[in-house]
C-alpha cells in the first residue's frame, strides 16, 4: 500500500475481512485461486471482481487436489 500512514489506516479501517483477504493474496503474488462458489464465500467472491485474481470453478468432480493440475495441462 501507497500513501500516508493515517491514510493506510483509514483504508484497512473500512475494508472488511473479504477485501483484506484479497489485498493480501495480490500482496504475495497470487494469480488464481480455485473454489466452489457459494453463499459462504459471497464476499470473497465479491471482493475478487474488483481484483486482478481470477477466481476459477473447476469442471470436474475430482477434488480439490486436481484443480491447479488441470490448470497446469
Amino acid at each position: 500500500m501507497v500513501g500516508s500512514r493515517s491514510t493506510v489506516l483509514h483504508t484497512l479501517a473500512t475494508m472488511n475481512t473479504a477485501e483484506l483477504l484479497v489485498r493480501c493474496l495480490e500482496n504475495e503474488g497470487v494469480q488464481y485461486i480455485f473454489g466452489v462458489p457459494g453463499e459462504e464465500n459471497l464476499e470473497v467472491l465479491q471482493a475478487l471482481r474488483r481484483s486482478s485474481i481470477r477466481f476459477i470453478t473447476p469442471a470436474t468432480n475430482r477434488g480439490p487436489p486436481s484443480w491447479p493440475m488441470s490448470m497446469a495441462g
